[in-house]
């Protein structure tokens, strides 16, 4: 049967549809990997300016993340939770620098606009606050 190209047809129809399938789940698996990118260094950025903050002010209460929290599509808010959210606006704003921090050494360009950071990817718009 293979004289007639039979078994090169399936094979090309098979592999075409292969590339199909993982073009398909490359493409959700890539959003989702930008957003779990941007909620890690976001993260990481602020335990460490809590950590830095709880170290360099000995009268300071500690402070921790106890998460991130996301919401939205294509313009995704990230929240920031703290376990002592009544710290002082300059805290705040350590915090928020300690993330973009974070998210420029991975690569992305951040605007500090004082009470939030912005990022803008060619898949979403990011906000990230402090709640």
């Amino acid at each position: 049967m293979d004289t007639r190209g039979q078994i090169s047809a399936e094979y090309i129809l098979m592999v075409g549809f292969i590339v199909v399938v993982v073009l398909i789940v490359a493409g959700y698996a890539g959003e989702q990997n930008e957003q779990n990118i941007v909620a890690s260094a976001v993260r990481d950025g602020a335990s460490n300016a809590t950590t830095e903050m709880s170290l360099l002010n000995r009268s300071m209460q500690p402070v921790r993340v106890n998460g991130v929290s996301t919401n939205g599509s294509s313009n995704i808010t990230i929240t920031i939770n703290l376990s002592n959210p009544s710290i002082i606006a300059s805290q705040k704003q350590v915090i928020l620098t300690g993330s973009a921090k974070s998210l420029t050494k991975q690569g992305f360009a951040v605007t500090n606009n004082g009470a939030n950071l912005t990022l803008t990817t060619a898949r979403h718009n990011y906000l990230i606050t402090i709640g």
